[in-house]
């Protein structure tokens, strides 16, 4: 999941994120050494860093279509008026 959050963090935002490991396990690594980083910038990251993963969480837990949806509605010829 950070891997992908990872990902899209560097391909939509002007957020600079990197990842490390931390007892194994694999952790996104924010450094916020700016002296003008605010309180309102670091909320902002956690924001989007939230909405990214619970996006993520949605496409991997949504059904599959099955095959009547990928189809295009059956049309049938007029009958006899």
């Amino acid at each position: 999941m950070n891997s992908r959050i990872l990902r899209r963090v560097a391909r939509e935002t002007s957020i600079v994120l990197s990842s490390t490991f931390v007892e194994g396990s694999y952790v996104l690594r924010p450094c916020f050494i700016n002296a003008r980083t605010s309180t309102a910038d670091v909320e902002a990251f956690l924001d989007t860093v939230v909405r990214l993963g619970d996006e993520i969480t949605a496409e991997l837990t949504a059904p599959e279509l099955t095959a009547p949806e990928l189809t295009a509605p059956e049309h049938t010829a007029p009958g006899p008026l």
